[in-house]
This record gives structure tokens, sequence and C-alpha cells, in this order.
């Protein structure tokens, strides 16, 4: 497919999203992502032996999306490969089902690894549901890292923020890792490198 973020859909981006008995998340995360462009045929929902329905319920309500079942046991990192190697698409945001995408949020993401081939992995500002910064990502140094340490926990997200807010503002920024709720992936380089590892 071309490689464009134009005319309203996100048209070389698919989607994995992970799901175990998120029934409601996994529906609303479903329709973040059509709405937000995403076409019904490059969602794959892996599904890790849902009791709750979930399955059921993403057959009934959006038929063209994919469902892939990695069954009970098989974990979280086997479920994103086998998500990422079903889709064909050459980015691939991979989700938790208890997050929801903000309209606009993918183009913006894509454009900016369209425009830098270097780019592997990219994630981006996530907020609670009381639309408070709850993003963990930042550069990261062994002398950070002890210093952080050093720092009583409940005055570490706020570190985090302040870092993140006054070194970095709401720009691009390379960082150490990404949140692992929300990722958007290179589908090449995340095949290259073997994908996540499942040991």
């Amino acid at each position: 497919e071309s490689q464009s973020c134009e005319g309203g859909r996100v048209n070389s981006i698919g989607a994995v999203i992970i799901n175990w008995n998120t029934s409601d998340h996994l529906r609303r995360c479903v329709v973040s992502f059509l709405n937000d462009g995403v076409l019904p045929r490059n969602i794959i929902v892996v599904d890790q032996g849902s009791s709750d329905g979930s399955v059921e319920t993403i057959r009934r309500h959006f038929p063209r999306v994919r469902i892939a079942m990695n069954g009970e046991g098989r974990g979280y990192a086997h479920a994103v490969n086998l998500g990422v190697k079903t889709l064909s698409t050459p980015f691939v945001a991979i989700s938790n089902a208890d997050v929801t995408v903000n309209k606009g949020s993918l183009k913006i993401i894509l454009q900016e690894m369209l425009n830098d081939d270097s780019i592997g992995l990219a994630g981006c500002a996530l907020m609670d549901s009381a639309g408070r910064q709850a993003t963990r990502f930042s550069k990261t140094s062994v002398t950070r890292g002890v210093l952080l340490e050093m720092v009583p926990k409940r005055f570490r997200g706020l570190w985090r923020n302040a870092e993140y807010f006054l070194r970095h503002g709401n720009g691009v920024l390379d960082v150490s890792y990404v949140e692992g709720s929300f990722m958007v992936a290179n589908r090449k380089t995340y095949l290259d490198l073997g994908g996540m590892d499942e040991g």
C-alpha cells in the first residue's frame, strides 16, 4: 500500500490490539482506531483466551476487523509478534485494549516516521482518563537512573513530568524506551530485529 496519510485514511498503518477479557475497553479501542482512519482490514485483535465475550462482540460489531487467537499462556510478546506478522502494512500500532487513540494522533506519529527513516519505534504522550500526563518514557542514563532511585517514589512521576515538559515540551525527542501500552513500529525493522523476545 502507498505510504500516505491523506484523505482521512492512514493507509500505511495497521493496528495490533492485545486483548484478554476487556470487552468494553476493546470495543472503544477498535472504534478509536477506525475513527482515526485505520482501515478495518488493517486492525487485528489478538485474543489471549478471553471468556467475557470479547471475540464475539468484535465479530458481531466489526466483521471486517481480523481476530487471531493466541490462547492462554502464550504471553504478551508472542501475541504482539503474531499480530505484527499477520499484518502487511509498513507501520504497525501496537496497543493494549484499554487505550483509546485521539483523532489525528496516528497521522502525526506516522508523518514523523515517514520524514525520518531512522525511527524504528515511536511512542507518544499518554494521558489518563482524568487528562493527566501518564507517560513514562524519557531519555535514560545511568546517572539519571541512580538519581531517580534516590528520589522518594511519590515524587518520581513529578520528576519525569517536569523533565519532559522543561526539556522537550511537545516536540519530538529521542528516548531510550517507549510505553509498552502503545507504540508504533516500522514493521520491517521490527521483523528484522526478530520482534519481541518471547523468552
